[in-house]
């Protein structure tokens, strides 16, 4: 297991490094907070992780440090961002449970001369169904495929594109669940209830995730409230709208108030009147909405 940071420097340039690889989740905490201070990082936004187990020591060692220092923004309520990369993969392998046999049995005529079974029962032998459900599930991964090309690019950010990538997979697997093909719609239904376990209404995910869509100016808030409407009923998304809404005023509140509390400090006490009238103060202000982000 490998930790990478990502974080925005003071000239706004996307860095990443490359922290440490362990698996035990406290350890992993304690190295990650040792390069945070080793880098002057005062303040984490998200922390990006996958499901293991090892991830909760993780989050709860880091929100009780980061929480004693004033290190977390707005507290702790986003500090955690699950890995859309790896929610999708377990999203797809749970499809791939009802292909088993098919996929088990071409494994097995690829490999069958001149490979020890490793103990395995085989399973096979190949027949017509079973090529004809491999090229079905080809077309089907494939949409997955270029989806998680899209979540694990490490050159840009990738947040103000995951949830349109989320709300497609929603209404893809919609759309298969319903499917005359017996094999399309089982695998279908079964996806779509691992989708629903982690990407259901706002309480399954981080709302981040919608702010970074309301943040990009191709889209803003007019634009998520109609993918809202689209993906869930009108109930639920005008709920998820008016979030997102807090949420926005919420951060608002919080990057103003730390480039008044440091422009103070700057100017010896000055006032807040003064630091809101210094035309200088949005450049000032860029070290700290440099939002920082570590993915697991």
């Amino acid at each position: 297991m490998s930790l990478t940071a990502h974080f925005v420097d003071d000239e706004w340039k996307l860095q990443k490094r490359i922290l440490i690889e362990n698996h035990k989740g406290e350890t992993i905490g304690r190295e990650i907070e040792t390069c945070l201070r080793e880098w002057g990082i005062e303040k984490v936004f998200t922390i990006t992780l996958d499901n293991a187990s090892s991830n909760d020591g993780v989050i709860t060692y880091l929100q009780r440090k980061l929480a004693a220092r004033g290190g977390l923004v707005c507290g702790e309520k986003y500090l955690q961002m699950r890995c859309c990369a790896h929610v999708l993969n377990l999203i797809v392998n749970e499809g791939i449970k009802e292909q088993h046999a098919s996929i088990e049995s071409i494994r097995n005529a690829v490999r069958w001369f001149g490979e020890d079974s490793g103990g395995k029962k085989k399973v096979g032998p190949l027949t017509a169904l079973d090529w004809q459900h491999a090229r079905l599930f080809i077309d089907f991964l494939r949409i997955f495929y270029e989806i998680t090309l899209c979540f694990s690019s490490s050159l840009h950010v990738t947040l103000n594109k995951c949830f349109h990538e989320i709300a497609s997979i929603n209404s893809q697997l919609t759309s298969w669940s319903h499917n005359n093909s017996e094999l399309l719609g089982t695998m279908a239904c079964s996806m779509k209830a691992k989708y629903d376990k982690y990407e259901g209404p706002l309480d399954k995910f981080n709302p981040l995730i919608l702010v970074a869509v309301v943040l990009d100016p191709r889209y803003k808030l007019d634009y998520l409230s109609w993918c809202l409407e689209d993906v869930y009923d009108k109930e639920v998304a005008t709920s998820m709208t008016n979030f997102v809404k807090f949420t926005l005023e919420t951060l608002y509140k919080f990057y103003s108030k730390e480039i008044v509390d440091d422009k103070v400090l700057d100017d010896g006490g000055s006032s807040s009147k003064a630091v809101l009238d210094d035309k200088d103060s949005s450049q000032s202000s860029a070290k700290y909405v440099a939002a920082n982000r570590v993915n697991l």
